[in-house]
């Protein structure tokens, strides 16, 4: 699965041999989620990252009256929920979605972040998506 993810997955491009014989040997759960499941409910402790296989995921919060509002998609390729971890928060303040049959592996983030830390391309890469993910949520809001 690992070297699957490295293949697949923006954030690994060209991270170190040492980085990726780290990334090997952690534990992580893959696990196939049907359209419309519930993956992550919202007061959630963030105490995993994903990484998206297949699928994609949406991030949905609702107004008083009941209305659904999704604030983000997140689709194949993507790493997930780095951008709120770097942000500081600690738990999520919304509901995510498959929103259709989607594959994701989950690592603790306390085993992964280190790893990320002592890789300058890996923490490059991360700083690259989140910029990414920040600037076409900007544009949305224009």
């Amino acid at each position: 699965m690992i070297e699957e993810l490295l293949k697949t997955i923006y954030i690994l491009n060209g991270i170190s041999e040492e980085s990726k014989n780290k990334l090997r040997k952690l534990s992580y759960r893959e696990v196939d989620y049907s359209s419309k499941e519930l993956i992550v409910k919202s007061g959630q402790e963030i105490s995993e990252i994903c990484f998206i296989l297949k699928g994609g995921l949406k991030c949905t919060e609702y107004t008083p009256s009941g209305k659904e509002l999704n604030s983000s998609y997140f689709n194949t390729g993507i790493s997930y929920p780095f951008y709120l971890l770097y942000g500081g928060e600690t738990h999520y303040f919304f509901n995510i979605y498959a929103v259709k049959k989607t594959k994701l592996v989950w690592f603790k983030w306390e085993d992964i972040k280190s790893i990320i830390e002592s890789d300058v391309v890996f923490t490059a890469n991360i700083l690259k998506e989140v910029a990414n993910y920040t600037c076409y949520n900007k544009m949305i809001l224009r």
